[in-house]
């Protein structure tokens, strides 16, 4: 294909599938084709623009990009010895390794908005892994900070998405931390916060429900309850997940920061924001509006946050609920997104 020999296939998604070739050179490369469509070669060229802003420390960098009979592609350098963040899910995590992944994650999530870009589809298939370096690919739906989705079309991966990413509000940075936070507790529970049976369930879940959160290590458990707050300017920035997590590292022997700057930081945030398993301030009700193409508007209901009426609380561990919830969670089902 273009003097691109194609090897083996190294994975497959919605969009496109992503080979291991070889160059004229004999030089190793990833190439991601797109699966033919009128968008694709506008898709692959923005694709390119977008990800040749990113620091190579954060994403494998970008080469090329073209037409050709196999239609649309992107060359993309190929990182030997990484692995992608999917085969984390296979075993428990120690907390001393979430931290360190967790700083890790954070630490690429805020180079890519120091770019003003943001990912929007944050998940252990768009992530390579190799040690403690995390490296972010596929910015295939990425926007830059403050711009809507093309065409006003809801684009966003189930079980990753942030609530206001299902209304195609402008993208900004705590779309990426929301997805943060989904995949940590995820990795430490071995349960997805927002685990459902349907994308309905899911849609109503994440607007209204509280995120199912077990087994979380001290500390850690404030932090992910913070980047899941439901308004994302409760959210805490990456930069400042980056600079928590790797004092932890630092410091493995350090307690909760109950005195640090950073945790006063979280506690002062106003909305739902979740510190030590409580919602800051009182609960409160608005109701969802129908607009437009938002997946959520198909699904129309009062939106609760906080603890006020009509809310859908989270199982007590224990419980009959949080009993059949486990059931359903158990490895191979919808536990895990």
């Amino acid at each position: 294909m273009d003097g691109y020999r194609l090897l083996s296939r190294l994975g497959s998604g919605g969009m496109a599938d992503v080979y291991l070739a070889d160059t004229p050179t004999g030089r190793p490369v990833a190439v991601k084709v797109l699966r033919a469509n009128t968008g694709a070669t506008e898709a692959c060229r923005r694709e390119y623009r977008i990800a040749s802003t990113i620091d190579a420390k954060s994403t494998p960098p970008v080469l090329a990009y073209g037409t050709s009979e196999a239609g649309s592609y992107l060359v993309i350098a190929y990182l030997p010895g990484y692995r992608c963040a999917t085969t984390l899910a296979g075993g428990p995590i120690t907390p001393g390794r979430l931290w360190r992944f967790g700083s890790a994650l954070a630490r690429t999530l805020a180079a890519v908005h120091t770019r003003s870009v943001v990912h929007c589809d944050v998940k252990p298939s768009n992530l390579l892994v190799r040690d403690d370096d995390v490296r972010i690919i596929d910015f295939g739906i990425a926007r830059h900070v403050g711009q809507h989705a093309h065409g006003g079309i809801v684009e966003c991966s189930r079980g990753w998405a942030a609530p206001e990413q299902l209304w195609n509000t402008a993208a900004t940075p705590a779309v990426d931390v929301f997805a943060w936070g989904c995949l940590l507790a995820q990795l430490a529970s071995g349960i997805h916060p927002f685990a459902s049976q349907s994308e309905q369930e899911w849609i109503l879940r994440l607007q209204s429900a509280q995120p199912d959160l077990f087994d979380l290590p001290p500390g850690l458990d404030n932090l992910i309850r913070a980047a899941l707050a439901r308004n994302p300017r409760d959210r805490p920035t990456a930069h400042e997940l980056t600079a928590i997590c790797q004092h932890r590292v630092d410091n493995p022997a350090a307690g909760r920061p109950r005195d640090s700057s950073a945790r006063q930081h979280l506690q002062t945030r106003s909305g739902d924001c979740h510190v030590n398993g409580s919602v800051s301030g009182k609960g409160r009700q608005k109701r969802t509006h129908t607009m437009g193409t938002s997946l959520a508007a198909h699904f129309t209901r009062r939106e609760v946050q906080g603890n006020g009426p009509g809310a859908i609380p989270t199982p007590r561990p224990g419980s009959e609920t949080w009993m059949e919830r486990q059931r359903f969670n158990r490895p191979g089902r919808s536990g895990r997104f």
